[in-house]
């Protein structure tokens, strides 16, 4: 647990279940004095349930490592459906470079970025998919 507003660190929680996280919160009452406005958390059903028994009030905010991380699985997922029903050699070409669609475009070299704009032409749902 770290506090983001005072930058701090709070504690390491002791496991992931949510039977180790009830009760660290019954070892620990000062937690639940906390009362914080938002907790960013992944997306583990454990942590979900833990926060709305321990914070009602609070929001969940799903960590931007985690979201990114569903975002290239869909990505990914559209990705070989198109695959599947491509010529043997776009197929070939998608499935080779098919980790193109993964980092931000802005972030490829000038050959990637071609590569990916091809990879793009194949399907305008994956292209839809990736924007």
């Amino acid at each position: 647990m770290h506090n983001l507003k005072s930058e701090t660190m709070l504690d390491l929680l002791p496991g992931r279940k949510l039977r180790d996280l009830r009760v660290y919160a019954r070892t620990h009452p000062d937690l639940l004095l906390r009362n914080p406005k938002a907790v960013v958390m992944d997306l583990a059903q454990a942590y979900h349930t833990w926060i709305s028994e321990c914070f009602p009030r609070a929001i969940c905010i799903a960590d931007r490592f985690h979201v990114h991380g569903y975002v290239i699985n869909s990505v990914q997922e559209v990705r070989k459906t198109v695959q599947s029903m491509l010529l043997p050699r776009a197929r070939t070409y998608l499935k080779t470079h098919h980790r193109l669609l993964n980092p931000p475009a802005e972030s490829l070299v000038e050959e990637s970025r071609t590569r990916l704009e091809t990879l793009l032409t194949f399907s305008p749902l994956l292209r839809s998919v990736w924007e």
